[in-house]
C-alpha cells in the first residue's frame, strides 16, 4: 500500500501511550501541529496530562490508518498535513467542529484554523476518522461555490472515510461495536448517503442544507444572461459567474466518477 518509512516509525510509536513529549517524534505525527501538544514537543518538557498524550496518540493511529485506507482517507490525510491543520480537543456540543483558536481572531477577518473535537467522543480511530474527514472535506472542496453537489462531495468524503475503516451500516448509530460509541445525529449523516442512490442523495442532501443543485443555478444565470443586452455591465459578472459553474459541474461528474469506480471497488 502507500506504507513509507514515516508510517513505519509511526506505528512503533504509537502502539503505546507516552509519559510526556520526549516520547513522541513530531515526524511521525506528519508534523501536525495538535493544539497545545505541540509546543510541549518541541521544548521537550513533559506533557502534564496523560489524557492529552493518550489522544495524541489517538489522532495519530486515525490518521495512520486512513492513510493506509484504498483512496478517501488518504486523501484527507494528505489535506491535514498540506494545509498544516492543527487537530484539539475540547468540550463543545458539537462532535467536530473548524474554529478559530481562543484568542485568536474573528474567523471572518482571518486566523489559522483549529479542527476541533469533542472530548468526550470515542478515541477509535472508526469514530475520529469520519469526524476528521467531515471537517477536511470543507477545506478539500473549499474552493468551489456553495451549491448541493459541493456539499454532497462533503459527505461523501465522509461517510467512505468510515466505511474504509471498516464501519458496518448495519448497527448504525453505533459508529464504534469495539466499545458500543453510537451518535445518532452522525449516523443521520451517514444514512442519506448511504440509503439512497447518487441522485436522490444529492436531492436530500440539497433539502437537508437548503442548496441549490447546480443545473438549476446554471438554468437560472443562463435566464440572467438572456435578458442582457450585449453591451450590459453586468454581462461580463454574469458570464463569470457561469464559468464557474461549468467548472464545478465538471468537477462533480468527476467526483462522481471515481467515486461509482469506489463503489465497485467497496460494495
Amino acid at each position: 500500500m502507500r506504507k513509507t518509512l514515516l508510517l513505519a516509525a509511526l506505528a512503533a510509536v504509537v502502539c503505546t501511550v507516552p509519559g510526556s513529549a520526549k516520547d513522541l517524534d513530531v515526524e511521525s505525527l506528519f508534523s501536525l501541529k495538535i493544539g497545545e501538544a505541540l509546543a510541549d514537543m518541541r521544548a521537550q518538557t513533559p506533557i502534564q496530562d496523560p489524557m492529552k498524550v493518550q489522544r495524541i496518540n489517538a489522532v495519530s493511529r486515525a490518521l495512520l490508518a486512513m492513510n493506509d485506507g484504498p483512496e478517501i482517507g488518504g486523501q484527507v490525510v494528505a489535506a491535514v498535513r498540506d494545509k498544516g491543520t492543527l487537530i484539539d480537543f475540547r468540550k463543545q456540543s458539537q462532535s467536530s467542529v473548524m474554529d478559530c483558536p481562543a484568542g485568536a481572531v474573528d474567523p471572518h477577518e482571518g486566523c489559522a484554523r483549529v479542527l476541533y473535537i469533542s472530548d468526550t467522543v470515542s478515541l477509535y480511530p472508526r469514530v475520529l476518522a469520519p469526524l476528521i474527514a467531515r471537517e477536511m472535506a470543507k477545506l478539500m472542496v473549499g474552493d468551489m461555490m456553495d451549491c448541493a453537489e459541493r456539499r454532497y462531495m462533503e459527505r461523501s468524503i465522509e461517510v467512505r472515510s468510515w466505511l474504509e475503516l471498516g464501519g458496518d451500516r448495519t448497527r448504525l448509530p453505533v459508529i464504534e461495536p469495539l466499545d458500543g460509541y453510537a451518535d445518532a445525529a452522525l449516523a443521520k449523516e451517514f444514512k442519506v448517503w448511504l440509503d439512497n442512490k447518487s441522485e436522490m442523495a444529492l436531492y436530500r442532501i440539497a433539502q437537508e442544507t437548503k442548496t441549490s443543485e447546480l443545473p438549476d443555478l446554471m438554468a437560472e444565470t443562463d435566464a440572467q444572461l438572456a435578458k442582457l443586452q450585449a453591451n450590459d455591465p453586468a454581462r461580463e459578472m454574469l458570464l463569470s459567474i457561469r464559468k464557474d459553474e461549468d467548472i464545478a459541474n465538471k468537477r462533480f461528474v468527476a467526483f462522481l466518477l471515481a467515486e461509482n469506480d469506489w463503489r465497485q471497488a467497496n460494495p
